[in-house]
């Protein structure tokens, strides 16, 4: 039997990740498609909102208090 309190090696780290990605692979299933559209949609939201923003001008930052949106 194993000691619990000695590091494993890492060929029994890299074997226990290929055994975990093959019962991965091997039980996976389709996600259903609207599902897929949904995240791709929210991708593509996030990646237009992205383009959008403006750059701060360091010379006029804006003025910030606590209603500010932070994340705008």
């Amino acid at each position: 039997m194993e000691n619990p309190n000695e590091p494993v090696g890492d060929d029994t780290v890299l074997q226990a990740e290929k055994d975990l990605l093959d019962l991965a692979k091997d039980h996976a299933i389709a996600p259903p498609s609207a599902l897929r559209n949904k995240v791709l949609d929210k991708i593509w939201l996030l990646n237009a909102q992205k383009t959008e923003q403006q750059k701060l001008n360091l010379e006029q930052l804006p003025l910030l208090d606590e209603s500010s949106n932070w994340l705008e």
